[in-house]
């Protein structure tokens, strides 16, 4: 069994609302090569407020649609636009800034081509220039002269967009980590968190989406928190006095960033217990993560229907995803779906972080899965508001799962699994729940693994749930409260989906069923299912190798004594012992066949399996002798 770890990748704008949306029936738009070439041209002009003009008017060019900016970026337009970076008049990089902002929004594979344009030569000479500017801000120094207090009024937009290009450039690729980390960009994004309270706050939440991205598994920024005590200070506070509701996201990226660096907190005195800081560090996060969980989904799914069904939500009439112009305000259902859409975000990130904090110190033992960052199937193309909305609860929903996962898999780990016995009523209750929820998300019915376009998170969470019925069925042991549709429900799953992990877990969850004693009917139908996906090896049928192996594992458990009270008439009287000799040249077959480079793990898994079998029936054979 896995445990599920997430790397805090986050998607660069999940609220369709952000600021640098597309103007209404600008999507409509698609100019010609002809009409372009002018715009590109005047980008080098002698005259700064052309120069201004063509910088803006490709800002809304590059995310208009995918073919304006496919022929903008064939001509070579992220280039020019990292030339105005360094444009003498402030109109101009303020423009271009915003630009590339927009560019790295609505193309991810954008960034080799920003790094092969020397981006960050530019932007390592704004970070000072903007932080003086914010200092003057926060000190309220005299205005010295008209262009000072152009700088000031645009500042904070300006500090965002040159977060946010940061922020995507640290996603894109770790090849190119080492050249971020020499900009010493630490000092300047923590200086926001900083001043949270004197900062818009959509400035302060970039600095720590960046500031989050940038620690996640970047040893070098470890070294920079070690020589700066200061920064693990001042997150530790953030953690523990920023309370406003409002803030609760930088709270929770102040965490994450914390749980990022964790080798650098055992090295300061920021915590109480110097014999475990770890410890008392996730002691003070757990309560703070916990309380971000409460959030009443049920409600915020209602009034996001209502203002869906309103007809106030603001939509480009061509497309339906949202649009919020920029000189148009904001109606209240549109505030209302984007503050749900934070809220969810928050919640989202704090699940993750419990999730991680629970196997911490047990990923080496339990093998873990590491799941790529949830993104919607389409990230950057156009969204309905409803896509949006479903896709924000549903990764909510597949995140809560996977928290519950990895936190029944470390009771699992603990001595004599104490927690099972002590909480058995809610571990029972929570078994009910798991198999009512997956049949709300299965409806009509989900091919895991073959979901139809726009279902791949039904197939994820269902996944996730019956990861968590493994977990829960490894701990009750003979107190799963077994209903009757439970075990033809784990088949179902197994048969319809094209997934080997899912098709592994629900072997996994019902050779534990199996093993109960006193239910000799339950067992029986479950030891015929899995000889008969063994008799369906290549040739025959199409059971794979890891299926087969995950049933031949459960086997070996389920039938390893006579004792039991099952194994006379279900292992003996069933034949098992027939037909695993018959299926073992098979096996044995599709075993040699996996290819070792490719699939090293399950080769080794397999042919430990294979001599298993081998051993099994031997033991078997002679058993009852």
């Amino acid at each position: 069994m896995g445990k599920q770890t997430h790397k805090k990748k986050a998607g660069k704008r999940a609220n369709p609302l952000a600021t640098s949306q597309v103007p209404n029936g600008m999507a409509e738009i698609v100019p010609k090569e002809e009409e372009i070439i002018p715009i590109l041209q005047k980008l080098s002009s002698s005259s700064g407020g052309d120069r201004a003009w063509a910088t803006a008017g490709i800002s809304n060019l590059l995310v208009a649609n995918a073919p304006t900016r496919k022929l903008l970026l064939s001509k070579g337009v992220a280039t020019l636009l990292i030339e105005r970076l360094t444009d003498p008049e402030y109109a101009v990089v303020q423009e271009a800034l915003g630009a590339l902002r927009n560019l790295t929004v609505v193309d991810d594979t954008i960034a080799p081509t920003l790094f092969a344009g020397d981006i960050l030569t530019p932007i390592s000479s704004l970070i000072p220039k903007v932080s003086t500017v914010i200092h003057k801000v926060l000190t309220d120094e005299p205005v010295v002269d008209e262009e000072d207090k152009e700088m000031r009024k645009g500042i904070w937009d300006f500090a965002e967009n040159l977060i946010s290009i940061m922020w995507s450039l640290s996603e894109a690729s770790e090849n190119h980590l080492k050249s971020i980390n020499r900009l010493n960009i630490i000092t300047f994004l923590t200086s926001f968190m900083t001043s949270a309270d004197k900062c818009p706050l959509k400035v302060v939440v970039a600095a720590g989406q960046c500031l989050n991205t940038l620690t996640d598994d970047n040893k070098d920024i470890y070294i920079e928190f070690q020589n700066h005590p200061e920064y693990i200070d001042m997150l530790v506070s953030i953690v523990k006095n920023l309370t406003d509701e409002d803030k609760i996201l930088v709270r929770i990226l102040a965490c994450a960033t914390l749980l990022n660096v964790r080798e650098a907190v055992q090295s300061t005195g920021s915590w109480d217990e110097e014999s475990d800081p770890i410890a008392e560090m996730n002691k003070s996060i757990l309560p703070i993560l916990v309380e971000a969980l409460n959030f009443d989904i049920e409600k915020a799914s209602e009034e996001c229907i209502q203002a869906v069904n309103s007809g106030n939500l603001t939509k480009d009439d061509q497309t339906g995803e949202i649009s919020a112009k920029p000189k148009q305000p904001l109606t209240n259902e549109d505030e209302l779906v984007q503050k749900v859409q934070e809220r969810l975000t928050t919640l989202q990130l704090a699940l993750e972080l419990i999730s991680n904090i629970c196997i911490q110190d047990n990923t080496e033992d339990d093998g873990k899965i590491s799941y790529p960052p949830q993104e919607t199937p389409a990230k950057y193309a156009p969204q309905s508001i409803e896509s949006s909305i479903i896709n924000a609860f549903s990764n909510t929903h597949l995140r809560a799962i996977e928290c519950l996962n990895n936190f029944l898999l470390t009771m699992n780990d603990l001595p004599s699994k104490f927690w099972f016995k002590e909480k058995k009523e809610d571990a029972q209750n929570a078994w009910i729940w798991l198999f009512q929820t997956a049949g709300g998300v299965a409806g009509s019915g989900v091919a895991v693994g073959d979901e139809e376009p726009g279902q791949e998170l039904r197939g994820a969470v269902l996944e996730a749930i019956v990861g968590c019925l493994w977990a829960l069925a490894r701990g009750l042991g003979q107190d799963i409260v077994l209903q009757g549709f439970h075990v033809p429900a784990l088949q179902g799953a197994y048969n319809s989906c094209a997934r080997d992990s899912l098709r592994v877990k629900c072997v996994g969850t019902l050779g534990v069923i199996a093993m109960r004693q006193g239910d000799i009917e339950n067992n029986k139908n479950i030891g015929d299912f899995f000889i008969k996906a063994l008799k369906e090896l290549p040739p025959k049928g199409s059971t794979t190798t890891d299926a087969a192996t995950e049933i031949l594992n459960a086997l070996f458990d389920v039938y390893g004594d006579c004792a039991f009270d099952y194994d006379l008439p279900v292992f003996v009287n069933g034949g098992y012992l027939s037909a695993l000799k018959s299926v073992l040249p098979a096996y044995k077959n599709v075993v040699k066949a996996t290819d070792k480079r490719k699939f090293r793990d399950l080769r080794l898994r397999a042919d430990e399996a294979l001599g298993n079998l081998n051993a099994f029936i031997r033991y078997k054979t002679d058993e009852r002798k």
